[in-house]
């Protein structure tokens, strides 16, 4: 971790139900204070990422490492939870590198497009039909 902040700043979906329960789980795991979370429609997220059109920045998971390094999609995901530590964060953070991460690329990617309907079946307080 650096001395100025945090490790890495994921810019996120703040609201989507499933990027929020991604984003409380990090922070769960992250017991240091590693991982920072920017709501991806925010002035602050546009700063950081000025070469993205607002709807390539709202549609897909960034992270920014702190040395500057942008990672977007699944490598986003990798970098965010190998902050945390511990053996899953190891692993993560080996699974964050090109060519490694382009193999989960596509799910992501799909995962993503469809992470609506995904929020409604993981939402305990949705009433189900019987």
């Amino acid at each position: 971790m650096s001395e100025a902040g945090p490790e890495v700043t994921v810019v996120f979906d703040a609201r989507c139900a499933v990027c929020r329960s991604f984003q409380r789980w990090v922070v769960g795991r992250d017991s240091e204070g590693r991982v920072r979370f920017v709501d991806n429609r925010s002035d602050e997220a546009a700063a950081m990422l000025p070469g993205l059109s607002e709807d390539r920045r709202t549609k897909t998971l960034h992270a920014l490492g702190w040395d500057g390094r942008r990672y977007s999609g699944a490598a986003a995901i990798f970098r965010a939870i190998g902050a945390t530590g511990g053996s899953l964060g190891w692993v993560c953070r080996r699974l964050s590198v090109w060519p490694v991460y382009v193999a989960f690329e596509p799910g992501y990617r799909l995962f993503a497009r469809y992470r609506g309907r995904f929020a409604h079946s993981s939402n305990p307080r949705r009433s189900r039909p019987s």
